[in-house]
């Protein structure tokens, strides 16, 4: 609970019910009512208390609950598992927008972004509501230097907690509180990056998992020529939940094999009405282990 109230309450939305806990977040009354009486945030509303889905969603994952996060959770373990000294994977996402406001007049129409529309292997469906990419992904094999080894370990303190797009670039708060989601993680690394003379940038695009991949934040370093996916506080995060093996997946593993880069940040891949749509990303893989 002192980590959720870390968070100043301006950036909470007091939207969520006690239902939507519970199915959302499985977070049955009983727990709920115990959260309630320790601090969590919540308010009065039409039909009972109402709470901030982000506060439910970090509740949830504290006490690792089986909620469709920390499910997925286990798909990008096991992912990063079967690609892992694989020569190349092969991957194919299938990208289903959702109406992110269902009833509203007219019907609805998706656009794919340019940097969607780039990407390999793009085509989409005669009306509109579905795209696919493919690409064969070769991850580097290389050696992590030492440097970029201590770079990757500055987010060591860090502990996992999902954040308000406000403080997702607040390196402030991220030093205060030791709190960071991954978006959060990778501007104080390329920060750190760039003190130290690492040549790294941000990323964002698909974090690529079997069944569903998800829109996703993290590093790229530079070196021996190549630009190399880092995601040490993602890795912390799964070896902490043992979904992987601690000295198999040491902070500094590269995820190459498993990162699709769409941009430097976050922008919608695609557009309903002109507004960002919620993604479905179904996705088949097919690992090489010889190139």
């Amino acid at each position: 609970m002192a980590r959720i109230r870390q968070v100043p309450d301006r950036y909470r939305e007091f939207v969520q019910t006690v239902r939507d806990a519970a199915w959302e977040h499985r977070l049955d009354h009983t727990l709920l009512e115990r959260f309630t009486d320790l601090g969590l945030p919540c308010r009065g509303g039409p039909d009972g208390p109402r709470y901030d889905r982000l506060d439910l969603a970090n509740a949830s994952l504290a006490l690792r609950l089986p909620s469709a996060r920390s499910m997925a959770m286990r798909g990008w373990a096991n992912t990063l598992r079967a690609t892992a000294g694989s020569a190349a994977t092969t991957f194919e996402v299938e990208i289903r927008p959702r109406c992110p406001a269902p009833g509203h007049p007219g019907e609805c129409a998706y656009e794919a972004s340019a940097a969607l529309r780039a990407q390999p292997g793009f085509t989409e469906s005669p009306d509109g509501h579905r795209y696919l990419v493919r690409d064969r992904i070769v991850a580097p094999d290389t050696d992590v230097p030492q440097e970029v080894r201590d770079l990757a370990a500055l987010v060591s303190p860090l502990h996992y907690h999902l954040l308000p797009e406000e403080l997702r670039g607040d390196i402030g708060f991220a030093r205060e509180t030791n709190l960071a989601d991954c978006a959060l993680a990778v501007a104080l690394l390329v920060a750190e990056a760039t003190l130290r003379g690492i040549t790294a940038r941000p990323s964002f695009g698909f974090l690529l998992a079997v069944p569903y991949s998800i829109e996703h934040a993290w590093t790229e370093v530079e070196f021996d020529g190549r630009q190399v996916s880092l995601d040490p506080h993602l890795l912390n995060l799964l070896t902490s939940w043992d979904l992987l093996e601690r000295d198999q997946w040491p902070s500094h593993q590269p995820i190459s094999a498993c990162t699709w880069r769409l941009g430097g940040h976050k922008a919608h891949p695609v557009l309903h009405h002109g507004a960002g749509s919620m993604l479905s990303l179904a996705t088949v893989i097919k690992v090489d282990m010889a190139a």
